[in-house]
């Protein structure tokens, strides 16, 4: 069995390896090959999603070696993704706006830190959303993990909307959703 150790500390990740003889001659084990392969899935995050980098060194314990294990002086770096936990819509505690018909109204949504980039999406995916000017900021730290500030500008219109909301993710993980906010779209005030 391979294992992969991770500053001297065994990992959650056992490989166990294939078994492949290419000898010809008499003494098998002198030739034999093993491969083993570490198989981490795209958006693969560290236990309890922490920002970890870190680097896997291959070893092998063998009958022949007794309880001695070998390490390839081999070894890989890792930077797992670290998933969004968390999506925010600002102002958006009472879970409930009033606007008023053909008067811009913006709203704010922001993601809990993670790597790689993460992506917010608006919802419902109306033509009053997918119309509507958004913006997005970047924010970038030390350790490689990314905040990101969506503001979107709608123009609201009774028949339109009447909620919304904004999700996040990283590739390959299930988009986190913000909470949903009524929009009560009120006439348009006719002045005398």
């Amino acid at each position: 069995m391979f294992q992969f150790q991770r500053n001297g500390q065994a990992t959650p990740f056992i490989v166990f390896p294939t078994y492949t003889n290419t000898s010809t001659s008499q003494c098998p084990l002198q030739e034999d090959i093993y491969i083993s392969t570490l198989h981490l899935p795209r958006g693969a995050n560290f236990s309890g999603n922490i920002p970890l980098t870190t680097q896997f060194h291959c070893g092998i314990t063998h009958q022949l070696l007794g309880e001695k294990k070998a390490y390839s002086n081999v070894s890989n770096n890792v930077t797992f993704a670290v998933h969004v936990s968390k999506v925010h819509l600002l102002d958006s505690e009472s879970g409930r706006k009033e606007w008023y018909e053909g008067f811009s109204q913006t709203l704010e949504c922001i993601t809990s830190p993670a790597r790689p980039v993460p992506s917010i999406q608006w919802f419902p995916r109306t033509s009053s959303i997918t119309n509507a000017n958004i913006t997005e900021i970047n924010k970038t730290y030390d350790n490689g993990l990314h905040v990101i500030e969506s503001k979107i500008t709608i123009i609201p219109k009774r028949d339109l909307i009447n909620t919304i909301f904004c999700s996040g993710n990283i590739d390959g993980q299930q988009a986190v959703h913000s909470t949903i906010v009524r929009i009560d779209v009120l006439c348009k005030l006719l002045q005398k």
